[in-house]
């Protein structure tokens, strides 16, 4: 008897246990992220700090996972419902009762669900299934939510369900001819109506509310459901709105408002192909390691979700800078990203955000540091952008061989450089003073920074190269002697053996400041770096810049412990870029790897998004040069495609990490001729490399070199080919070979 008693107590134990873990287990929150070839889950532990992004063309939403929007805090922080460049909503909420016996807000998601293009939230209570899906639709400026409520017991119900909005409708933090007004919110025909000076908005459903309630900022609509025994109901709503001041945009949008409202699951299907197809294909990307070719999808994929199209205000679409706090046009964040993003296939948006960045360089022949949502020219207080854009409209030129394009932008990028080195002394190097990306207080406007010094010297080669396509032959070999005398006397000038590094910045009267900051690896992202410096400043950068937890350092300062310090992915995907460009295989690797974690692995941030920084501290969720540069550091580095211009070579620079077995990468496009290139290790550690190219001229070279220690094999177009040679390209020892097709 007393051992039966014992059983039964340990039975009953083992129940208790299983139930409490069951109910910890239901308790847990997740977010997943799914798209074609992309199935990732991640633990939540608190999805009321957790953000998700949704965007079209010319609204976006960004709320929290739990289903509800965070405070209105910081106004540089734009979160809510937006359409540039004012805001509709601080946020919107739905709330279920029944029978007064509780009223149940829909901010307790467990579960979020992430496409890119779209996002759900589940929620379970009360013997109730919810689930919210919000869309924004691609070219419209439409909010798409739908609601499905499911009984879950046989009993049929009757239940009253509120929406309500929190109206803000004023202008963005940064614009210039706007002004916030008081808002004006009634009801009207079973909709919220809203507007002030700067903007309108309608919101409401399909289905005719049963009430309203208009209280100071926020409107609710007010629907009774009968749902019965077992049986679910669909409900779709709409929020759209805009910038306006006249009064026959209501009617507009009114209309708008018509033709949209029952039109959810054409929208998404239109945007679900849209997104398919700008992301899987084009350039396609491949490796034995998931987590980089699922970054690299991720990177293409913030790509379309930050496109942004703002006109009149803008004169063209363009990419934005990062969202919540710089939803902006800014030419530094462009010019860094542009190569990630022309080497992804995105050469559209790209010479659309040039034409943008050349429309403002206009105003006052210096490349725009930031541009205000309202499309006024904030400022060009970063010189190094003006150099930068010079560089920028020949990368596109090189990859797209528009010549219409560099004929327009030529002329204007001659006539900046001309002005901005025209007070210079030759003689003394053509540095260019003045703060440049390094928003340090210590840098002083007299000083040269490092990044525009660097950045100095392909400006002028590029105004060279440019020179020459224009047939301007004097204008050519100007610029190439310039850039030549440039490149030797930096390299004697910013050296600095007792650091082995080079200097921050030179002060007024040349004087080196070691300020320790990031910007040391731009002479080698540029191709500046000669000789042995090169290979001297990647030493440096190795043991002082780079930690194993995330990467590359903001600053090193010297004797500290940086082995926990955070970084900004940009840094990473510049060094990994400039490394494997110098042979520096291992730490190209390495920071690749590193930054694949920020879209990834990042403990309660968004799946997909590639952020500011690493692990946290920036502000922006989803920012341009974090995932643009990504994609360059495979392209350009990783795989090692280089191209100088469309009419050169095209120059592939293989490099084999010892932990990836194959590597793939197809639809690279330049100018009109694909390339594919594909490579694996064999059982008997052997190296094969097939290269494809499907080219319009005859006479098309590439040039391969390899730095493996493997014994390889290479195919062009399924011919093998030999006569390799020994080269030392930026101070490595590589096995070079000049291919010409056919």
């Amino acid at each position: 008897m007393k051992k039966q008693v014992i059983i039964q107590a340990i039975l009953s134990m083992l129940f208790t246990m299983t139930v409490i873990i069951g109910l910890h287990a239901q308790s847990k929150s997740k977010q997943s992220l799914k798209f074609p070839g992309i199935d990732r889950i991640e633990e939540v532990s608190d999805m009321n700090q957790v953000p998700f992004f949704l965007a079209g063309r010319s609204l976006y939403e960004i709320g929290l996972m739990d289903g509800s929007f965070p405070a209105q805090g910081n106004e540089t922080e734009e979160r809510g419902v937006w359409s540039h460049p004012i805001k509709l909503l601080n946020g919107f909420t739905f709330s279920l009762s029944e029978k007064d016996q509780y009223t149940w807000l829909l901010t307790n998601a467990k579960e979020f669900e992430s496409e890119f293009y779209n996002a759900r939230f589940l929620f379970s209570q009360y013997h109730l299934s919810v689930m919210r899906e919000d869309l924004v639709a691609e070219n419209d400026k439409a909010l798409f939510i739908r609601l499905t409520i499911k009984n879950d017991l046989p009993t049929d119900r009757m239940l009253k369900l509120e929406f309500s909005g929190k109206v803000d409708i004023r202008p963005s933090w940064r614009t210039e001819t706007l002004r916030d007004g008081k808002d004006t919110i009634y009801y009207k025909n079973g909709q919220i109506c809203a507007a002030d000076s700067s903007g309108i908005l309608i919101m409401g459903s399909a289905i005719h509310p049963s009430a309203n309630n208009v209280r100071q900022d926020t409107a609710a609509l007010i629907y009774n459901i009968s749902l019965p025994a077992g049986g679910s109901m669909e409900i779709p709503f709409l929020i759209t709105g805009e910038y306006s001041t006249v009064s026959k945009s209501a009617e507009s949008l009114q209309d708008r408002y018509n033709r949209l409202i029952s039109c959810y699951a054409t929208e998404k299907e239109k945007k679900r192909n849209e997104y398919i197809h700008s992301i899987n294909e084009g350039v396609r990307f491949d490796c034995s390691q998931k987590d980089i070719t699922d970054a690299f999808y991720c990177a293409k994929a913030n790509i379309l979700m930050n496109i942004k199209d703002e006109r009149p205000f803008y004169p063209d679409s363009f990419l934005g800078a990062g969202v919540p706090v710089y939803p902006r046009l800014f030419g530094t964040d462009f010019c860094f990203s542009i190569a990630g993003c022309l080497s992804g296939g995105f050469k559209d948006i790209a010479k659309r955000t040039l034409n943008n960045l050349l429309y403002y360089t206009e105003k006052n022949l210096r490349g725009p540091h930031e541009v205000s949502s309202d499309g006024i020219l904030l400022g060009w207080d970063h010189i190094q952008v003006s150099p930068q854009l010079v560089n920028a409209v020949w990368e596109y030129y090189s990859w797209t061989q528009d010549s219409s394009f560099l004929a327009k932008a030529y002329p204007l990028c001659k006539q900046m450089m001309q002005d901005i080195i025209k007070d210079l002394n030759e003689k003394k190097g053509l540095y260019i003073p003045g703060h440049g990306l390094m928003e340090e207080a210590e840098f002083k406007n007299s000083w040269v920074e490092l990044t525009t010094a660097a950045y100095t010297f392909p400006a002028l080669h590029c105004l060279s190269k440019m020179a020459t396509v224009m047939q301007d032959g004097i204008e050519s070999e100007k610029y190439s002697t310039l850039a030549s005398a440039y490149q030797k006397r930096f390299n004697t000038d910013w050296w600095d053996d007792s650091h082995a590094i080079w200097a921050s910045a030179l002060s007024a009267n040349g004087e080196k400041i070691h300020s320790y900051f990031w910007n040391v690896v731009f002479p080698q992202k540029t191709k500046l770096a000669q000789g042995r410096h090169g290979q001297e400043a990647f030493k440096s950068i190795r043991k002082y810049w780079v930690n194993d937890l995330w990467g590359m350092v903001g600053k090193y300062n010297k004797g500290a412990d940086i082995s926990h310090d955070g970084v900004g992915v940009v840094h990473n995907n510049i060094c990994a870029t400039a490394a494997f460009q110098y042979g520096q295989t291992d730490l190209g690797w390495k920071l690749i790897q590193l930054s694949a974690q920020a879209p990834l692995s990042l403990k309660d941030s968004p799946l997909g998004l590639f952020p500011e920084c690493q692990p946290h501290g920036c502000s922006n969720i989803s920012q341009l040069w974090s995932y643009a540069t990504f994609i360059e550091s495979i392209v350009k580095g990783l795989v090692g495609i280089q191209i100088e211009n469309p009419e050169s070579p095209v120059e592939m620079y293989l490099q084999i990490p010892d932990d990836l077995d194959y590597l793939s990468i197809e639809g690279v496009k330049i100018a009109n001729d694909l390339f594919s290139l594909n490579w694996r290790k064999t059982t008997d550690k052997r190296l094969l490399v097939r290269i494809d190219c499907d080219t319009e001229n005859k006479k098309k070279e590439v040039i391969v070199r390899i730095k493996s220690s493997l014994p390889y094999a290479v195919s062009l177009n399924g011919t093998k080919k030999k006569r390799w040679k020994k080269e030392l390209f930026n101070g490595v020892d590589t096995r070079t070979c000049e291919l010409r097709l056919p």
